[in-house]
């Protein structure tokens, strides 16, 4: 079934829509661990409760890029939101590289996060809204 449509032009280009994914995951990733840091040093968290904050900021800033990357880019959502989320895995492993001397710890466990969480963003992209439907016309 073909589906005709007016084209606007509005869609970004794969590298800059990939592009503003990514670094959007990646600065709500720095912005979510450092409000963790501080409910941390605030004592408001507690020490044992670094991990679960750990997973959700991965899982809500892998979500938060690939559906940039898939609304910006407006075709194949959910592969275009995957592969956000890949770039943004790569880096943070770069990051880990650059500040931690490449000790990497649960990185298989980072990277399923990652995928489930960008995964997740591009479905969310991909859904098509309904409209709903008047029972009443107005004459």
């Amino acid at each position: 079934m073909v589906v005709n449509r007016k084209v606007t032009g509005r869609a970004s280009s794969v590298s800059a829509g990939l592009a503003t994914g990514t670094i959007t995951g990646f600065l709500l990733a720095l912005l979510l661990s450092a409000l963790a840091a501080y409910l941390v040093s605030c004592e408001m968290l507690s020490m044992n409760k670094i991990g679960y904050s750990a997973v959700v900021v991965l899982i809500l800033s892998s979500c938060v890029g690939g559906w940039i990357a898939a609304v910006r880019i407006k075709k194949m959502q959910v592969k275009m939101a995957a592969i956000s989320g890949l770039l943004l895995y790569v880096l943070l492993l770069s990051m880990t590289a650059l500040f931690f001397n490449g000790q990497y710890d649960a990185f298989g466990v980072t990277l399923l996060l990652v995928l489930l969480g960008s995964g997740a963003g591009g479905i969310l992209a991909s859904r098509k809204t309904r409209r709903r439907k008047l029972k009443y016309h107005k004459i």
